[in-house]
């Protein structure tokens, strides 16, 4: 897809360091099937640029006999989750730069292939809250996720739309048609993940974002302009106050 031009698509900004501050992710990764994946989700400062969140680990292919995923996931309070109704938002902008080379791949001795650098990412979104087990475990629920890649850069930046209509109903990992499209009224869940694809991708990875921010709905402008309105006053006062706690959430309109 083009670069997305921001003088003609009016975004809200909703994490992009320092000023918009990216919440806590925590570690979902296949080891809690036994593989041997990894990931981080760190705050770093480019030399002479941007500061950034950075999506990085090791994807392994072996552990798990060709499936292997790592992923990095934040959660917001049940009572404050994200808002962004589709009456004022059409989706998401994801920004991201162009990655550093130093990346490993790694060759599997089960099909004597070998997997590309991982280049393929998702998102995925969750508008029901979590379900916790009396064990801790989490109940599996449905999840929208939202497939991307890096491919070619023509400048340092990239920026990819992300339609709501464009996230797909998974269930346990797996596209189920029967669940309804997603509602982003209402968000618990934020994550990023790199997963094999089968066999298809391994090694070392790097996701370099510089924001996340939501498009502003463009089939009615005088509504999206007074949504838009609002929710820039309601950041900023909220922000002052300390409303990107991770115990708050954070909240648009």
């Amino acid at each position: 897809m083009a670069p997305v031009d921001l003088t003609s698509l009016g975004h809200q900004t909703l994490f992009r360091a320092p000023n918009h501050p990216w919440p806590k992710f925590d570690a979902v990764d296949d080891r809690v099937r036994g593989g041997v994946s990894t990931s981080n989700f760190t705050i770093r400062k480019e030399p002479h640029s941007h500061t950034i969140g950075v999506f990085s680990g090791h994807l392994d292919i072996m552990a798990l006999k060709d499936v292997g995923f790592a992923s990095q996931s934040t959660v917001f309070n049940n009572t404050k989750p994200l808002l962004l109704p589709r009456l004022c938002y059409s989706g998401l902008l994801l920004t991201i730069l162009r990655p550093s080379d130093e990346v490993s791949v790694t060759t599997t001795p089960i099909t004597t292939k070998k997997p590309s650098k991982p280049k393929s990412f998702v998102l995925t979104l969750k508008s029901s809250p979590p379900v916790t087990r009396p064990d801790g475990t989490r109940v599996a629920g449905i999840s929208y996720e939202y497939a991307f890649t890096l491919g070619d850069f023509d400048g340092k930046e990239k920026q990819i739309q992300m339609e709501w209509d464009g996230f797909t109903a998974t269930y346990r990992g797996r596209p189920d048609k029967k669940f309804a499209k997603l509602d982003p009224n209402k968000l618990y869940e934020l994550s990023f993940m790199c997963r094999s694809n089968f066999g298809e991708q391994a090694g070392d990875f790097e996701l370099k974002i510089l924001e996340l921010a939501a498009l502003k709905n463009k089939y009615d402008k005088r509504q999206s302009r007074k949504c838009f309105d609002r929710a820039k006053q309601l950041v900023t006062r909220r922000y002052e106050a300390g409303w990107y706690r991770r115990d708050q959430g954070v909240r648009l309109v």
